[in-house]
């Protein structure tokens, strides 16, 4: 990839089935909530980086830390800990 992967892109992989769907309900709402909160904080950088320039500037790319925070506000107290674990293992 060339890029440290995000515990948000883990769960998906590892919380869907070979043809693409969810294993349940429950890791498709996580999955779909992360999603569109990532989306939302980049369209506020991207927001945020056009009030403050002249619009040749590109807004800032989201940390791996950031990614982690949205995804831990999404599924913080269900979070599974194999899956974590596994994570910080592969950091």
């Amino acid at each position: 990839m060339g890029r440290t992967v995000t515990i948000g892109e883990v769960f998906v992989e590892t919380h869907t089935k070979s043809d693409g769907t969810y294993v349940d309900r429950k890791a498709e709402m996580i999955a779909q909530t992360y999603e569109q909160n990532v989306r939302d904080r980049l369209l506020q950088l991207k927001a945020e980086a056009s009030a403050v320039s002249d619009g040749t500037s590109r807004p800032r790319e989201l940390t791996n830390e950031e990614y982690t925070t949205i995804f831990l506000e999404v599924k913080c107290c269900s979070l599974n800990l194999l899956t974590l674990s596994l994570w910080l293992f592969c950091h």
